[in-house]
């Protein structure tokens, strides 16, 4: 079905400074990026050390298995 989220993705909203977003603007421009691959990158980067257990995958995979449902 056509404008459907991938499966394997979830819907994140935050509340930002408007300075914050500024930058954040300029910084998506200046790569040529939008805001959600800059945000997805800097996360990326943020948690590389951060290990994920056989459950958090297997919570994961629940998920993705519960939104393939909806």
């Amino acid at each position: 079905m056509a404008n459907q989220p991938a499966k394997d993705k979830k819907f994140v909203s935050i509340l930002l400074k408007r300075e914050l977003v500024k930058k954040l603007e300029k910084l998506a421009a200046h790569r040529g990026q939008s805001r959600t691959d800059v945000i997805a990158t800097l996360l990326e980067e943020g948690t590389r050390d951060v290990e994920l257990t056989v459950e958090d995958y297997e919570a994961i995979i629940r998920e993705i298995k519960e939104a393939g449902l909806r």
